[in-house]
Order: C-alpha cells, then sequence, then structure tokens
C-alpha cells in the first residue's frame, strides 16, 4: 500500500478484506488449517480440542486464533506472537497442540521427527500474491506467469521438490 514494494509472496489467504486493500493473483496453493501434535498424542482431529483440559497453541490476533475460537471454542488457548514459540510451549508440554495452515505446520514436522500433523483441513486457506491496487497491468501478468508455470509443469516440479513430502 506504500509502494515500497511490488508483490508480497508469503502464506497469505485472499480473504474480502483483504481485497479491500490489495488484488491478489489466481490462487497458487490451497493450505488449510490443521493441527501439529506430538507424535503420541491422543488428539486426531480439532474437536478433540475442545475441552476445558486441552490447550492449543496459535498466534495472537491471527485467523487461526479466530477459527480455533469457532472450532474448539472450550479449548485453553496459548497464545504468542509466532508460531515458533508455540511449537517450544508443545515440544516443552505447555500446549497440546498448535494450529495454523497447514504448509506452516509441515515445516515444524520436517524440523522434529517427534511432531506429526493430524486433523486433515478444517478450513480452506487459499494463498494469493498480493499486489498493489495502484500496479497496472502486473496482475495479468502475474496470473499470466503462474497460469504458464500450471500448464508447462514447472509449478508441479517446485511443488514435488519443496511441498512433496507432505503429501499431496
Amino acid at each position: 500500500q506504500e509502494g515500497q514494494v511490488d508483490i508480497i509472496a508469503a502464506t497469505m489467504t485472499i480473504n474480502d478484506e483483504r481485497k479491500q486493500q490489495i488484488d491478489f493473483s489466481d490462487v497458487y496453493y490451497l493450505a488449510g488449517q490443521s493441527l501439529l501434535v506430538k507424535k503420541h498424542s491422543p488428539i486426531t482431529r480439532v474437536q478433540d480440542l475442545d475441552r476445558a483440559d486441552r490447550t492449543a497453541c496459535s498466534a495472537q490476533g491471527s485467523t487461526s486464533e479466530q477459527n480455533l475460537t469457532k472450532f474448539a471454542p472450550n479449548a485453553q488457548k496459548v497464545l504468542f506472537a509466532g508460531y515458533a514459540e508455540c511449537v517450544t510451549a508443545l515440544q516443552q508440554g505447555r500446549a497440546d497442540a498448535v494450529t495454523t495452515d497447514d504448509i506452516i505446520l509441515a515445516g515444524f514436522v520436517a524440523q522434529d521427527p517427534n511432531l506429526k500433523l493430524t486433523g486433515g483441513q478444517f478450513t480452506q486457506e487459499p494463498y494469493g500474491l498480493g499486489i498493489a491496487k495502484s500496479s497496472t497491468g502486473f496482475l495479468e501478468f502475474t496470473n499470466g506467469v503462474l497460469r504458464t508455470m500450471k500448464t508447462n509443469g514447472r509449478w508441479k516440479a517446485i511443488y514435488n521438490t519443496w511441498l512433496g513430502p507432505i503429501g499431496p
């Protein structure tokens, strides 16, 4: 919005509120909120957190926190500024689960074999590249590049290289 960057490539969900401020490319990845737990945890779905004796960690003020409240209102929330702090809380036994988009959680699983993703996707989070509304023609250019990458197999090759280990 300040004109300092041309494009934002991040784990950013396309939603109506954000669309009022910036333009979005076509969807390049369909993430979903999921759960990260210890390998031998009895938690297998978000509803398992919906008890007063279960703690779930998320980033304060995030849509993940809002979804946690919606899907497991009775869970005790542990909130931090970022997800790395939540993973530390999980590893130390101060939280039963961490919840955010599955692709973010998959990065933590890759770093710690004692953790696992569980619960599937209980939300859908379509990711798009953020582009300033004042950027004339750049959105069309970006969508053209994404379409070409999807058509010629480049997107699939990148996915298989970096994300294939977490699944289809």
